[in-house]
């Protein structure tokens, strides 16, 4: 799916968002089975492990098949951000802020940014504005005014990123986040809403870009638990590995 505006974005994230919420659900319900099939006291140890691997191996297909869709959601969005780098000098509102940007002088307060920020729509202009008022900025004295003055540049420099390594990362660590353990479901929703707050720069309908999810419900010693192949894990039946190669970043 080609992405070419705001709307085709936020269907991207909607589709992420889809996608998540169908494993948790289905992790959930995997391990409701699993549950019910360990307290079955008419099946046999063999009858019992048998029936969990079953229900392991189709969840881990669903997994695989979840890891392949985020990827090619990631795929569409970095395409989408490399052709929407380019500068547009016609921008009346852009052009504004560059103006007042190359003359101010070395006053570069939070406030002063944060508004200038705000007449910016994609990377290249953030950071064109960045340069020029890191230029204009002159750094506090001494201690005693750097420790009563907020750093201006906080807000701009969270927005900057490295289209190839954001992408790059935000799909390895996806890999990671599915791989084995199956209690990392929120730190996957973590890493794509990580990657949305950095692209969503002043859109023209920014509260189309969400990502809508159904938060797990987390039991910190069972995850650690269950992350370790130890007993007693508050759910049975250990990993749940996906069935795929990953070689010098690319899915097989």
């Amino acid at each position: 799916m080609t992405i070419s505006g705001t709307y085709d974005l936020s269907k991207r994230f909607d589709n992420m968002a889809e996608t998540i919420n169908t494993l948790i659900k289905a992790r959930d319900a995997a391990y409701s089975q699993i549950e019910a099939i360990n307290n079955n006291e008419d099946l046999t140890p063999e009858g019992k492990q048998k029936r969990v691997d079953e229900i392991h191996n189709a969840y881990a297909e669903g997994k695989k098949e979840a890891l392949i869709q985020l990827h090619y959601a990631i795929n569409d969005i970095c395409e989408w951000d490399n052709g929407n780098a380019e500068l547009d000098l016609k921008n009346e509102q852009f052009k504004e802020a560059m103006q007042i940007a190359s003359y101010v002088g070395g006053s570069v307060t939070p406030e002063l940014v944060n508004s200038l920020m705000k007449n910016c729509t994609n990377r290249i202009q953030l950071e064109c504005l960045y340069t020029i008022l890191k230029d204009k900025y002159r750094a506090p004295a001494n201690f005693t005014e750097i420790a009563s003055c907020p750093d201006p540049f906080r807000a701009i420099e969270s927005k900057l990123y490295n289209p190839v390594e954001l992408y790059e990362n935000t799909k390895t660590k996806v890999y990671e986040y599915l791989k084995d353990n199956d209690f990392m479901l929120h730190k996957l929703i973590g890493c794509i809403r990580g990657m949305r707050d950095k692209i969503v720069i002043n859109v023209d309908r920014p509260n189309m870009i969400c990502f809508n999810i159904t938060e797990p419900k987390i039991d910190m010693q069972a995850e650690i638990n269950a992350g370790m192949g130890l007993q007693g894990a508050g759910v049975k039946g250990g990993y749940s590995p996906i069935k795929a190669a990953y070689i010098n970043g690319v899915l097989t």
